[in-house]
């Protein structure tokens, strides 16, 4: 199949990754390049892929000549999406894939002649709900969430999406069969929606040392609530700061137990996936789409912000098997079964152009 995707405006697709998004569309490009399908990227300047289209955010014009005071980012982003549409159909793909968590490709894609799906990564933002409300009456386009959980609450403005689960590279994972329980870990972007500190409350109950890893720090968030436990519990609470894949593996391999403190409902979160590759148990709260993905083999679910049941969860953990972990990942969390997926769905929407021909 000849396949179009449409990336996000605001990093280029390529390691080490800016977020979980990136990621995402990058390694659906590469799987799907592998199985020999001709795939071109409307993605940023730098992306690592092979047909790159660049999303040109102005020509001719510097930002500064531009004179957008406020949300420069956002109308950039507008005319390079506005640009790529209008080469699209001269292409004559067989399929386009959104990923953009824009609101025009939304509204440009259901005008296409050809067949047009839209990814939902996270809830929709005010533009998103905007944009699904000018094609919801007409609709020319397929969606798909990364979670069931988000699939049920887009239902609220489009007929329900279908699931498809993100899926991560889990041979890029080095498996620890032996829970070595010498300390719990967090890692993420440290702010107030991911709430490290809650981690960190609960380590500090529980009397196991807690290893911190992300970026973050120095900001508003982590000087507040983040920096006064370092400082009063040295022995307990360690941050080491923003790591690459192979450092972070190393510490997952040695951990007890992955926190997973998110009190905003994760629509997917790569970081439990990636800690069930490393073998480690996750333990969370009942939220998000959490429970689509851990089981009682695989993880703990517990009440929102129970930091109480978290201590005690710390130390029943050590019962929970890491090769079940790895199990979990492999059966749920990777790449191939997302790929399937989104293949499977690309055969069912170019059908019925084929038919025709």
């Amino acid at each position: 199949m000849k396949i179009g995707i449409i990336a996000h405006f605001r990093f280029p697709l390529r390691e080490p990754y800016a977020g979980g998004l990136e990621m995402i569309t990058h390694h659906l490009v590469k799987e799907l390049e592998k199985e020999g399908h001709d795939i071109t990227v409307f993605a940023r300047e730098g992306s690592d892929c092979q047909n790159l289209r660049i999303l040109e955010s102005y020509a001719g014009f510097s930002p500064e000549q531009l004179q957008i005071e406020e949300d420069l980012e956002e109308r950039l982003a507008e005319v390079a999406y506005a640009r790529i549409f209008r080469e699209i159909d001269d292409l004559k793909f067989d399929l386009i894939h959104n990923h953009s968590l824009h609101h025009l490709p939304i509204i440009l894609g259901n005008e296409l002649q050809t067949p047009f799906i839209t990814s939902l990564h996270t809830p929709a933002f005010p533009e998103i709900k905007l944009a699904l409300h000018c094609v919801r009456a007409n609709l020319n386009q397929q969606f798909t969430a990364v979670s069931e959980k988000l699939s049920n609450y887009y239902s609220a403005y489009i007929p329900k999406p279908k699931v498809v689960y993100n899926g991560i590279d889990i041979e890029k994972w080095q498996f620890s069969p032996v829970n070595k329980g010498k300390y719990c870990i967090w890692y993420g972007r440290f702010c107030k929606e991911k709430a490290p500190h809650l981690a960190i409350e609960a380590a500090i109950l529980a009397q196991l040392p807690i290893v911190l890893a992300g970026p973050g720090e120095g900001n508003e968030y982590f000087e507040e609530m983040i920096r006064p436990h370092l400082e009063k519990y040295p022995e307990i609470v360690h941050f080491i700061g923003h790591v690459d894949q192979q450092e972070l593996n190393i510490l997952l391999n040695d951990a007890r137990a992955f926190l997973f403190t998110s009190v905003w409902e994760e629509p997917y979160g790569l970081a439990i996936a990636e800690s069930l590759a490393a073998g480690t148990p996750v333990i969370s709260w009942d939220k998000g789409a959490a429970p689509e993905i851990l089981t009682e083999e695989c993880g703990i679910l517990l009440p929102e912000a129970d930091v109480n049941s978290m201590a005690k969860a710390l130390h029943a953990c050590t019962e929970i098997s890491r090769v079940a972990c790895r199990e979990r990942a492999l059966n749920f969390c990777g790449n191939s079964q997302m790929v399937r997926a989104f293949t499977s769905l690309y055969e069912r929407s170019i059908q019925p152009k084929k038919e025709l021909c």
